[in-house]
């Protein structure tokens, strides 16, 4: 039992903030070297916005109590969007170079990864299920329109630099910083979102029933 669980907190960490928003800077940095800017700023924008999506959604619930209480859902998951955004795509440019159905595999293998990092979410009890799945949605729909504006092929040389990125920033992951990185998380949006509210004190999920 020790042991699973050991394995799903090696897996969530793949979605932590500190692995994964470095890796969205390398991949930026990357495309900005071999795609050009509008590559690099069409992916910063993307993420960005699934990371506001992420941000606005907790607050609206921590600040309001705004959720789907039938559903659950008090906020997308933030290690399964950065997780669903980044995976597919980083596999997907290193298989560039090969046959379609190579990089469509890449991509869906990155995807059933990142899949997995949500599914942690809800095994660890972070999460619902529904926040989970609206986070790796969230994800998916980000990285498919990323793929769809890289058209170019990058060299042998790009993708080994991109491989070598990839494993200098998911290396970290096991390291056991991430219940301290998400709690500090946890409460800096919270007291955004008591900030923004007014409120004294944050909503939780047994305030729906109390309602």
């Amino acid at each position: 039992m020790a042991h699973t669980l050991q394995l799903w907190s090696v897996l969530t960490n793949l979605g932590g903030v500190s692995v994964t928003l470095l890796a969205a800077a390398a991949l930026a940095a990357y495309l900005l070297a071999f795609e050009g800017a509008r590559a690099a700023l069409q992916w910063c924008l993307l993420f960005g916005a699934g990371l506001g999506l992420v941000l606005a959604s907790k607050v609206a619930f921590i600040g309001w109590g705004i959720g789907i209480p039938a559903w659950d859902f008090a906020g997308f998951s933030g290690h399964a969007m950065r997780a669903a955004a980044l995976m597919p795509v980083l596999l997907f440019l290193m298989a560039r170079r090969r046959p379609r159905a190579m990089r469509v595999g890449a991509a869906f293998s990155g995807a059933a990864l990142a899949a997995l990092v949500a599914w942690s979410r809800v095994v660890l009890r972070h999460h619902s299920v529904s926040e989970a799945a609206g986070g790796y949605l969230l994800g998916l729909v980000l990285v498919w329109l990323a793929i769809r504006g890289m058209r170019r092929a990058p060299g042998v040389v790009q993708v080994r630099l991109l491989l070598m990125l990839c494993l200098m920033f998911v290396m970290p992951a096991p390291l056991p910083t991430a219940p301290a990185e998400t709690q500090l998380t946890q409460r800096w949006i919270t007291s955004l979102a008591l900030a923004l509210s007014g409120h004294e004190r944050a909503f939780e999920r047994s305030d729906w029933h109390h309602r």
